[in-house]
């Protein structure tokens, strides 16, 4: 089950849901099936009454990571993309919000999956919507 995670209200229950993860801080389990995170998430945020389409983007030093794990990822649903040199993953968020991409606008549901950032997402969220 995931921790911190508020029921949809009805105006969210049906709006899209972007999932950020961030690979670096928050590594899968040794053992894990990387094909089954995508759906996981998209289970439990079906749970939480999170019905609309879903976006999981996977951010990280992607260096290193073998072809088949990110292969895996990819057929579960999980968008992968390469941590900017010098960047981190929160900076990567901001650029995307700021960008002004349809998919970003709201209502929006926004998850964030990390160790470091957590406490970061609430300036971004405020600076975005207010």
């Amino acid at each position: 089950m995931m921790k911190n995670v508020k029921k949809a209200t009805p105006e969210l229950a049906t709006s899209k849901t972007i999932v950020w993860w961030d690979m670096d801080s928050c590594p899968l389990p040794n053992g894990y099936d990387p094909s089954r995170v995508g759906p996981r998430i998209d289970t439990e945020l079906k749970n939480q009454g999170y019905n609309g389409p879903l976006t999981i983007i996977g951010i990280g030093n992607l260096e290193g990571v073998p072809h088949d794990f990110l292969k895996a990822l990819s057929s579960g649903g999980v968008v992968i993309k390469q941590l900017p040199l010098g960047s981190d993953m929160m900076s990567c968020v901001r650029r995307a919000l700021f960008s002004r991409e349809p998919r970003f606008e709201p209502p929006l549901s926004m998850m964030l999956i990390t160790a470091v950032h957590a406490d970061l997402l609430e300036d971004i969220v405020c600076v975005f919507f207010n």
